[in-house]
Parts: structure tokens; C-alpha cells; sequence
């Protein structure tokens, strides 16, 4: 799933290449991916029902994709998805969160469309702007996010936290 989310993001520019023009705007995904098992089945009445997916592990990726606005990454993974990877990949954790009906907070991943040069360090202080926010330490938390956000200022997900932490 990670690696199709890659090849549907690298696909965008030239989607949009073809379509802008017609849109007026360019396109964005937002791509929310969690694993784990689910069903499938009939939900609804006889007057209107749908085929689909059921269950947490759906209901979670879906929050996870709904969320991909508001921490600014467009492909957003859950921990458990990390923790079947066999190969890691090169992500940053953006956020702990609460989902709805789901006991524990669950960890975010974002999975860029593209890995600037200086990424391992970009991930190395968004995390420590993170854990300072997480911990309550809000003084050092906006030191640190303002320092990078000045350092990085084309980083959605570095002014998501900016705004986080303003809020």
C-alpha cells in the first residue's frame, strides 16, 4: 500500500500537467493508510445500501486520510503499518492521535512525495519539536518549531505544527 501511495503521488504533477488548465486548479490526494484485518458486506436498507468495507481497521485509515489536512502531509500511515514494513521506509512521524472508538492513540507517519537532501535531519528536529509539544513544553516546543519552520518554510507539515502549537 505504502509503495502504491508513492507511484499515486509521483503520478500527480502530470496529472495535473494534463488537467489544471480544465480545473482551474491543481489536484491534491490525501491517502490515508492503515493495516490490519477487515470486511467487506452490504450495509444500508433495501431502498439504498452499498458494498464496501467494514470495520476498525477501515474506520481508522480513514480517519488517518481525513487527517492528512490538518498535519500537512498527502500520504499519512499508521504505526501499525510500520510495524509490518519489511523494509522501512523514509518517514517522519508527524502526530499522536485519538481516533474515535479506537482505545489507544495512534502514531502518524507521513511518507513524502519526494525526500529533499537534507531529510534525516528535517525528521531529526521536527521530532524534537514534537516531543517537546507532546510533553507538555510548550516554551521549547514553539522555539523549536519556529526555528524550523524559518529553516524550512515549503514544509506543510512543519507549519501544521507551527499552528498546532500556536493553538
Amino acid at each position: 500500500a505504502c509503495r502504491a501511495a508513492e507511484k499515486m503521488m509521483k503520478s500527480l504533477p502530470s496529472i495535473n500537467e494534463r488537467w489544471e488548465k480544465e480545473l482551474g486548479v491543481p489536484m491534491q490526494i490525501g491517502i490515508g493508510i492503515n493495516s490490519g484485518l477487515a470486511r467487506v458486506g452490504n450495509t444500508g436498507s433495501r431502498q439504498k445500501f452499498k458494498y464496501g468495507p467494514l470495520g476498525d481497521t477501515v474506520n481508522v485509515a480513514s480517519r488517518v486520510q481525513g487527517a492528512t489536512k490538518y498535519l500537512g502531509g498527502n500520504c499519512l500511515f499508521t504505526d501499525l503499518t510500520q510495524s509490518l514494513l519489511t523494509t522501512p521506509l523514509a518517514s517522519r512521524r508527524l502526530a499522536r492521535v485519538r481516533v474515535v472508538n479506537i482505545q489507544r492513540p495512534v502514531d502518524l507517519y507521513e511518507l513524502p512525495s519526494s525526500y529533499p537532501a537534507d531529510w534525516p535531519s528535517r525528521c531529526e528536529q521536527y521530532e524534537e519539536a514534537l516531543v517537546a509539544l507532546e510533553s507538555q513544553n510548550l516554551g521549547e516546543a514553539k522555539k523549536l518549531a519556529n526555528k524550523l519552520g524559518a529553516k524550512f518554510p515549503d514544509d506543510a507539515a512543519v507549519a501544521a505544527l507551527v499552528r498546532r502549537i500556536d493553538e
